[in-house]
């Protein structure tokens, strides 16, 4: 998840896409140490192929995902009604039908 927030926050503040390399993207992104300790530690586990071990929280790394999530969520823009579907439910419909027409036509 920490990949997620950290390339949302390399897009919405530098308007870059990734793909990006994970060291320079915490570099460039992250001014926290202690939570850039933390992540470094997990990659380090993942690493020596313990990857199946169970580690304890990391709470700084979780509060900063938490507060990123809200400051970006705040960025989002406001919700929208929901497209009107019943056009592509009867179009779904009618290839299945037509498919299926075509289907048993052809195994007869």
């Amino acid at each position: 998840m920490q990949d997620t927030i950290l390339e949302m926050l390399d897009q919405v503040e530098r308007g870059s896409q990734p793909p990006i390399l994970f060291d320079e993207l915490l570099e460039n992104c992250l001014d926290q140490p202690e939570v850039a300790a933390e992540i470094r530690a997990m990659i380090e586990v993942k690493a020596s192929g313990r990857e199946f071990d169970v580690i304890d929280s990391q709470p700084a790394l979780n509060r900063w995902m938490a507060d990123q999530f809200e400051r970006l969520s705040a960025e989002l823009p406001e919700e929208r009604e929901p497209p009107e579907v019943r056009i592509f439910d009867q179009a779904f419909r009618e290839i299945v039908e037509r498919v299926q027409d075509r289907v048993t036509r052809d195994f007869k």
